[in-house]
C-alpha cells in the first residue's frame, strides 16, 4: 500500500503545472490527467476489490477483456435438459416445463454472464438466497464489504483464522450496518478456493475460502501502464506549441506612482500593470483562448525549456502493446476478440480461441454445478417429493462453439462418422444436440432412406453405398477382375 501512496503523492506533485496568470484557459489534454489523479487516489483505500473494480474501469483492454469471457460464458449456456432417455412421460415433461420457466423468471442466460464477470473480476461470486414455496428472492452481494467466519465469535477480531465458512458477513466492521447470513442462504462461486491461502478484506487469515482474483498478478503491470499513461500525458502537454507575448512595461517603474513608502509604490506600479496585461489579453492576444498555452511577460523576461541530455523520447505504444499482452495471457480472450485486431496466422487464431473456449467452458462449468444447487432446491421447495427421483437427472448443458470453430467440429464429426466406432447419439451430443427421437428418425428415414426405420433403417453408409452404386456403371466381373483368383 506504500507504493500506491508513493505513487498518488508523486502525481499530485506533478499536477501542480505552473501558471503564468488566472485568465489561461482549461485545456482539454489535461482532462484526462485529472480523472486518472482522481482514480489513483481511490486506489490507496485498502480495500482490494475496490482497486480490482477500478483497474478494470479505468482499463480498456482489461474491461474488454472481461467482458469478452464473460459473454462467452453466457454463450455457453445451453440451457436446462433431463436425462430420462429419447422420450418423456407426462412428469418428466412437467418438469422440464417447470425448469423452463425458473430460467425465464430468473434469467440463467444473464445470471452466467454476471457471475462470470464478478470471477474475471474479483476471484469468487457471493449471492444470497431465499426459498419458500420455490425460489423468492436471489440477489448479487457486494464483494467490497463481504467477509465469511466460522462462528459469531469470530465477527470483528481479525486476528481470527478461517477454514470452513459457516457465516457470510456484510460490513463485518460496521456495527450499525452489519447484516449476517448464514451459509444455507449464500451461493458462493469460486474459480479455484480449494487450497488457496488469502486475506480477506479486513486483513483476516483464510484457507479454502476465497480465491486469488485474476487481476491480483496484474495489479503492479496495471499500474506500470497508467504511470506509461500519465507520463506521456503531461509530456503532450508540455509539447503544445505556444506563442510569448513581450511587452514593454517600463512605464510600470514604481518611482513614478505615489506612495509614501516604497512598498505602496511598488504594490500600485503592480496593480496597474496587471490591469495592463489584462486588457492587453481580452483585446489583443485573442489567440491566447484557444487551445494552446501561451504566456504574456515583460520584454526582459525569457522562458526556456530544460531538456534531458542523452535521452529521446520513448514512444508508448510498445510498452502499452506488451502490458496489454499480459492482460490476455492472465484472463484469457483472443486478442482479436478485444482490439478488433490480431497479429497471428489464421492457425494461430484457432489455437488460441481453442484456449479461450477452454476457459470459458471450464468457468461455465463452475457456475453450472452451483446454479443446479438452486434449481433443485427450487424443485423440493416448491413440489415437496413429487420429483425427488428425478433431481439427478437434472442438467444443464455447457457447449461453447462459434464462427470458425463450429466448422471444426463439423469436420471431426464427419471424421469420426467415418470410423464407424461412434454411434449417431454420440455424434451429436458432440455437436451439442440431444438424442433423435423416434419422429426424428422417421422423418430422416422418409427424406434419405427407402421408408425403413427401427432395426430396418439405412445407415449414412448404406446411403451413400446405394447412391454410388446408382451412379456409377456396373464393372462385369470376370476371372481375371476377380481379386480372389484360384489357387491351383
Amino acid at each position: 500500500m506504500s507504493f500506491l501512496k508513493r505513487l498518488a503523492s508523486g502525481l499530485r506533485k506533478r499536477l501542480q503545472l505552473p501558471t503564468s496568470y488566472s485568465y489561461q484557459t482549461q485545456y482539454p489534454i489535461l482532462m484526462p490527467l485529472q480523472r486518472l489523479y482522481k482514480q489513483v487516489t481511490e486506489l490507496t483505500t485498502g480495500n482490494k476489490y475496490k482497486l480490482y473494480r477500478t483497474l478494470k474501469e479505468i482499463d480498456c483492454e482489461l474491461y474488454g477483456a472481461i467482458d469478452r469471457m464473460a459473454r462467452m460464458v453466457r454463450h455457453a449456456y445451453g440451457g436446462f435438459v433431463l436425462h430420462v432417455g429419447r422420450t418423456l412421460d407426462e412428469r418428466e415433461r412437467e418438469l422440464l416445463a417447470e425448469l423452463h420457466r425458473f430460467e425465464q423468471q430468473w434469467d440463467i442466460p444473464s445470471f452466467f454472464q454476471a457471475s462470470a464477470d464478478r470471477l474475471f473480476t474479483y476471484g469468487d461470486d457471493v449471492s444470497y438466497v431465499r426459498f419458500g414455496s420455490g425460489l423468492k428472492e436471489w440477489r448479487f452481494l457486494p464483494m467490497e464489504v463481504i467477509t465469511a467466519v466460522e462462528s459469531r465469535r469470530q465477527i470483528g477480531d481479525v486476528s481470527a483464522q478461517v477454514f470452513e465458512p459457516k457465516i457470510y458477513v456484510m460490513n463485518e466492521l460496521n456495527d450499525d450496518m452489519r447484516q449476517e447470513f448464514p451459509a444455507d442462504n449464500i451461493v458462493h462461486i469460486s474459480l479455484n478456493n480449494r487450497a488457496q491461502p488469502v486475506y480477506d478484506v479486513i486483513g483476516r487469515y483464510t484457507f479454502g475460502v476465497w480465491s486469488l482474483s485474476p487481476i491480483e498478478p496484474l495489479k503492479y503491470d496495471m499500474l506500470w501502464k497508467l504511470a506509461v499513461k500519465i507520463n506521456d500525458i503531461i509530456l503532450r502537454q508540455k509539447l503544445v506549441p505556444r506563442m510569448h507575448h513581450k511587452l514593454d512595461l517600463s512605464m510600470f517603474d514604481p518611482n513614478n506612482f505615489a506612495g509614501d513608502t516604497l512598498e505602496e509604490r511598488i504594490q500600485a506600479a503592480r496593480d496597474a500593470a496587471r490591469e495592463y496585461l489584462n486588457k492587453y489579453v481580452s483585446e489583443v492576444a485573442t489567440s491566447l483562448k484557444q487551445v494552446d498555452k501561451d504566456f504574456v511577460t515583460s520584454k526582459d523576461v525569457e522562458i526556456v525549456y530544460t531538456e534531458p541530455r542523452h535521452v529521446s523520447y520513448v514512444d508508448p505504444n510498445p510498452m502499452l502493446d506488451q502490458l496489454n499482452r499480459s492482460i490476455y495471457a492472465v484472463i484469457g480472450p483472443v486478442e482479436s476478440a478485444v482490439s478488433g485486431r490480431g497479429a497471428r496466422s489464421y492457425a494461430s487464431e484457432i489455437a488460441v480461441s481453442s484456449y479461450a473456449i477452454l476457459v470459458a467452458e471450464t468457468v461455465a462449468t463452475t457456475i453450472k454445478r452451483k446454479v443446479l444447487e438452486v434449481v433443485r432446491r427450487h424443485i423440493q421447495t416448491k413440489y415437496p417429493g413429487k420429483f425427488d427421483d428425478l433431481l439427478d437427472r437434472i442438467d444443464i448443458k455447457v457447449r461453447l462453439a462459434y464462427g470458425i470453430q463450429y466448422g471444426e467440429l463439423i469436420r471431426q464429426a464427419a471424421v469420426l462418422t467415418a470410423t464407424n466406432c461412434f454411434t449417431v447419439d454420440e455424434i451429436r451430443e458432440m455437436l451439442g444436440y440431444e438424442p433423435l427421437t423416434d419422429e426424428q428418425r422417421q422423418d430422416i428415414a422418409e427424406r434419405f432412406g427407402r421408408g425403413r426405420v427401427g432395426q430396418h433403417a439405412q445407415t449414412l453408409q448404406d446411403i451413400l453405398r446405394d447412391y454410388i452404386r446408382r451412379q456409377e456403371p456396373q464393372e462385369p466381373e470376370t476371372p481375371e477382375s476377380r481379386r480372389d483368383k484360384q489357387q491351383t
